[in-house]
């Protein structure tokens, strides 16, 4: 029982302490911790995005003669 009590007080975050455990909270120590992830949330859908705009399938690429027949046509 000691150990869990020690790993939910001081290892594991809590969503509703906006990510600090509840030693943090109490103690306020890492104050920063709910800018620290929403800098990290910001940084991972900028990465995230630019990947999925990276990737390509065959349904969305336009070929090459079907492309130069939009141009004419336009």
């Amino acid at each position: 029982m000691t150990f869990y009590v020690q790993q939910f007080n001081e290892v594991m975050p809590h969503s509703a302490l906006n990510g600090r455990t509840p030693d943090e909270a109490y103690f306020g120590r890492a104050e920063n911790i709910p800018e620290e992830l929403a800098a990290a949330r910001r940084v991972a859908r900028k990465e995230r995005l630019a990947a999925n705009r990276r990737l390509s399938c065959q349904a969305c690429v336009v070929p090459d003669s079907a492309a130069s027949q939009q141009a004419s046509a336009a």
